[in-house]
C-alpha cells in the first residue's frame, strides 16, 4: 500500500498546540487471530505544503508519528496536514476473490471527525465483487456510509459526523489475479507467525527435558547398591544410642 492521509484541523491552542499526533496501529491479524507486526515507513509529511518535521514511537498497539516541533506553537486557525507511508501486505486473499480491508482513520482521535473519506485506487481492469464500510466505535457493525466508483477511484464516504474514538473502516472484493499473491519469503514470515510460537515452545520443553536428563544421569542416578550382609558386632566407636539411628 501506499497511503497519502489529508487531515484537516481547527488548532485552537488547548490541545493542538504544536501540532498533531498520528497513532496508526501497530499490528494485524492475520487469518483473523495471529497478531503480527505492521511494517510502515513513512515517507513524507507536509503541513499546508510544506515539509513537517516529524518523529516517531511506539505506543502500546500503535505507531505515534508525532507531527511538529517542540519550540514552535501554532497560531490558532486551520491546517491542512498530508502523511504519506508504505504499509505492505494489506491485501487479504481468500480461494474465491482478494480483498482490500482498511482501517481508513482510526479509532484513536480524541476529537469528532466532521467528515470522513477514503478513496482506494486498484489497478486498472479490477472486477470488483462487493464492498462495504463500517462506522463508529471498534468493533461497530453500523454502515453509515455512502459508495461510488470512479474510473479505478473506490470511494467511500461516511453519512455522520464521527465521533471521539469513533473511525471508518472499507472493504472492498475484488476478482482473483488483479494483485499478486505473497512471495515466498512472505508466505515463510507467515508460516512461523502461524506456528513459530509452538515450535519454540516444543523445543523449550525437549531442550529442558535433555538438560535434566543428562544431569540425571551425571550426578542424580544412585550408585549400584551391593550385597547386605548381617553385622553381629557393634561397628567400633558408635554408642548403642548412635547405632539405633543406622539404617540400611
Amino acid at each position: 500500500f501506499v497511503v497519502t492521509e489529508t487531515i484537516e484541523v481547527n488548532a485552537e491552542g488547548r490541545q493542538i498546540r504544536r501540532g498533531i499526533f498520528r497513532d496508526i496501529p501497530r499490528f494485524q491479524l492475520l487469518d483473523g487471530k495471529y497478531k503480527i507486526p505492521q511494517r510502515i515507513s513513512v515517507v513524507s509529511i507536509n503541513r499546508d505544503g510544506k515539509r513537517s518535521p516529524f518523529m516517531t514511537s511506539a505506543q502500546e498497539n500503535a505507531l505515534q508519528i508525532r507531527i511538529g516541533e517542540e519550540t514552535v506553537f501554532l497560531e490558532p486557525g486551520a491546517y491542512a496536514y498530508e502523511i504519506k507511508y508504505h504499509m505492505p501486505n494489506q491485501v487479504r486473499y481468500f480461494e474465491t476473490h482478494d480483498e482490500v480491508y482498511w482501517n481508513a482513520t482510526g479509532t484513536y482521535w480524541a476529537f469528532p471527525i466532521l467528515k470522513t473519506s477514503a478513496a482506494i485506487r486498484l489497478p486498472s481492469g479490477a472486477a470488483i465483487q462487493d464492498q462495504t464500510a463500517y462506522t463508529g466505535q471498534k468493533g461497530s457493525q453500523e454502515q453509515s456510509y455512502s459508495y461510488r466508483a470512479s474510473g479505478d477511484d473506490h470511494i467511500f464516504t461516511a453519512e455522520r459526523p464521527l465521533r471521539p474514538r469513533e473511525g471508518m473502516t472499507v472493504s472492498l472484493s475484488f476478482d482473483k489475479g488483479l494483485i499478486d499473491p505473497p512471495s515466498a519469503s512472505e508466505e515463510r514470515f507467515f508460516w512461523w507467525v502461524r506456528n513459530g510460537g509452538l515450535i519454540l515452545l516444543i523445543t523449550a520443553l525437549a531442550g529442558m527435558t535433555l538438560f535434566y536428563l543428562r544431569a540425571w544421569n551425571r550426578v542424580g542416578r544412585d550408585p549400584a547398591k551391593g550385597p547386605v550382609f548381617a553385622r553381629y558386632v557393634a561397628p567400633e566407636n558408635y554408642s548403642a544410642a548412635a547405632i539405633s539411628h543406622i539404617h540400611y
